[in-house]
């Protein structure tokens, strides 16, 4: 019986044992602390980047609607003529629709029956501002023409 009583004892941690584990206390708070902006750069590009891609996505939509609407801007007097092109306000009225839409915007005539749109807007990024990324630029381009025809 003292046999097992022996075991036991041997298996018992020393006070010396019990120490050194006491000492290694709080060794894990350095690797959080090293760990935290990487999680937080990490959760910023999953929900910011998801933000910004659906910004830009919305720029796009809103280029390409500007552009449809300045393109429907066709002068009268040509429609009647039998050779309609676009009226010279056309790019006002895609810059006035972009504009609606809270988006910068510039057009321009590429030729008679065509109108180019581009538009901007600035994006600010919550979680990636913790690590230090301002606010982000989201832009989009379109054109759209006028088609004679039934």
């Amino acid at each position: 019986m003292s046999r097992i009583w022996d075991a036991v004892a041997a298996a018992e941690p020393s006070r010396e044992v019990i120490g050194r584990v006491r000492s290694d206390r709080g060794g894990v708070m350095p690797f959080i602390m090293l760990l935290m902006p990487v999680m937080i750069g990490m959760a910023g590009l999953a929900y910011d980047g998801g933000n910004l891609f659906a910004a830009r996505r919305e720029a796009q939509n809103v280029a390409a609607a500007a552009a449809r609407d300045g393109a429907d801007d066709i002068d009268v007097a040509s429609l009647y003529a039998g050779n309609p092109v676009l009226a010279p306000s056309a790019p006002a009225t895609a810059v006035g629709f972009a504009g609606n839409e809270g988006f910068a915007a510039s057009a321009r005539l590429i030729s008679t029956t065509e109108v180019e749109v581009s538009v901007n807007r600035s994006v600010n990024v919550r979680l990636l501002s913790i690590v230090g990324v301002g606010p982000q630029t989201v832009s989009g381009t379109a054109t759209a023409s006028i088609k004679a025809g039934p």
